[in-house]
C-alpha cells in the first residue's frame, strides 16, 4: 500500500509539473516578448509548414530522443515520449484558451513574460521531483553533458543555442525574453525544485 501512495504521489508531481509547462509556455508566448528558442523555432515552423506548435514539439522531442540514443549507443527511450505528448497536448490547449489574450501595452509584456517563465520553472520543478521519465530535451541534455564531460549549464546553453540559431534562420519570435531565458532558467528550476522537493517531503510525512 506504501508502494502504491508513494507512486501516486510521483504521478501527481509528474503530472501537475508537466501541466504547469505547458502553461508557461502559452504565457510566454502570448506575451509577445521573446519566447524560448526551440519554442520560438516551433512557432516559425507552424507559419511556414502548418500543424501546431505542440506537434512540432514532439516532432523535435523524437529527433532528441534518437540523437540522445545514437550519442549514448543504448536503446532508444520511448517512454520519455509521454512526458513529450503531455506538455504538447498541454501547448495546444493552453494555446487555444488564451487565442484571444493579447497584450498592446509594451510595458506589460516583459510582466507576461516573467509570470510564464515562473510558472514553466515551478513545472520543472515539480516534475523534477517526480523522478519519472524525463522530457526528451533535458534527456538528450544529460546525454550530451555526460558524453562530452561538459557542465549542466553549458550543455543547457548549448541545446538552447540551437534553437534559438533556427529560430532565428526561420524567422521565429526570438525576442529580449529569448535570451533572458538562458540566463534565468537555471536559478529558477533550482529554486523551485527545493520548494517541490520540500513540499513533496511533507505530504510523504503526512
Amino acid at each position: 500500500m506504501a508502494v502504491t501512495s508513494e507512486l501516486l504521489k510521483r504521478i501527481l508531481f509528474f503530472l501537475i509539473g508537466l501541466i504547469l509547462i505547458a502553461l508557461g509556455i502559452s504565457v510566454t508566448i502570448i506575451a509577445d516578448f521573446g519566447c524560448g528558442g526551440w519554442d520560438a523555432t516551433n512557432i516559425a515552423l507552424v507559419r511556414h509548414f502548418g500543424l501546431s506548435v505542440g506537434t512540432w514539439l514532439n516532432i523535435w522531442a523524437f529527433v532528441y530522443l534518437l540523437v540522445a540514443c545514437m550519442i549514448e549507443r543504448k536503446r532508444y527511450r520511448i517512454e520519455c515520449m509521454a512526458t513529450s505528448l503531455i506538455i504538447g497536448a498541454g501547448v495546444d490547449l493552453f494555446n487555444y484558451l488564451l487565442r484571444f489574450a493579447v497584450f498592446e501595452e509594451a510595458w506589460l509584456k516583459p510582466l507576461v513574460f516573467i509570470l510564464g517563465t515562473i510558472i514553466i520553472s515551478l513545472g520543472a520543478g515539480f516534475y523534477l521531483v517526480s523522478k519519472l521519465p524525463p522530457n526528451p530535451t533535458d534527456y538528450m541534455m544529460m546525454c550530451i553533458k555526460e558524453h562530452f564531460h561538459l557542465s549542466i549549464t553549458f550543455a543547457k546553453t548549448l541545446v538552447e543555442a540551437i534553437g534559438i540559431v533556427l529560430a532565428l534562420l526561420l524567422g521565429g519570435p526570438v525576442g529580449i525574453g529569448t535570451f533572458l531565458m538562458i540566463v534565468i532558467f537555471g536559478p529558477c528550476i533550482d529554486f523551485f525544485y527545493q520548494i517541490a522537493e520540500h513540499f513533496y517531503q511533507r505530504l510523504s510525512r503526512a
